[in-house]
């Protein structure tokens, strides 16, 4: 039978950047696809990180981690940390929710709703600086004409 390990993985932005209500957790799920590594991924209201909570045997391990590192570009990320949590039993991991399938925890509606604006703000504004380098800004109408 395969060792099963559990890690927790703390994922830390870049400064001056969000991570929340940018899509990641939904990536860090995408990242578990054709593995076995169940638990779950949560933003961290009080630090602005986001934390996976995880188990599965090994082999898996190593592919996950280098699909994460992927997500560093994109998504501004400056550190990946990895805690093995050694010692802990299966009972242990299923009360704890890293047995069952990996999944996405979401904090109440109105912190999720906040969280999705200020990524959507972040995201318009970069769009914009592109536009604005590139020449291709909108232009407002002159006085007295109207647009369609």
């Amino acid at each position: 039978m395969a060792r099963q390990c559990f890690f927790i993985v703390k994922i830390k932005a870049k400064k001056g950047h969000l991570i929340h209500g940018v899509g990641l957790r939904e990536r860090i799920l995408n990242c578990t696809e054709k593995t076995d590594v169940s638990g779950f991924v949560k933003n961290i209201k009080e630090d602005g990180t986001v934390e996976i909570h995880c188990s599965g045997t090994w082999k898996y391990f190593e592919p996950f981690f280098e699909r994460l590192d992927e997500l560093k570009p994109k998504f501004n990320i400056e550190e990946i940390s990895t805690r093995q949590l050694k010692g802990m039993t299966a009972e242990n991991a299923e009360l704890l929710g890293l047995t069952s399938e990996f999944h996405i925890v979401r904090d109440d509606d109105l912190q999720e709703m906040v969280w999705a604006l200020q990524g959507a703000s972040k995201k318009f504004g970069e769009l914009a600086d592109k536009m604005n380098k590139e020449g291709n800004a909108a232009q407002p109408p002159a006085d007295g004409q109207t647009t369609k």
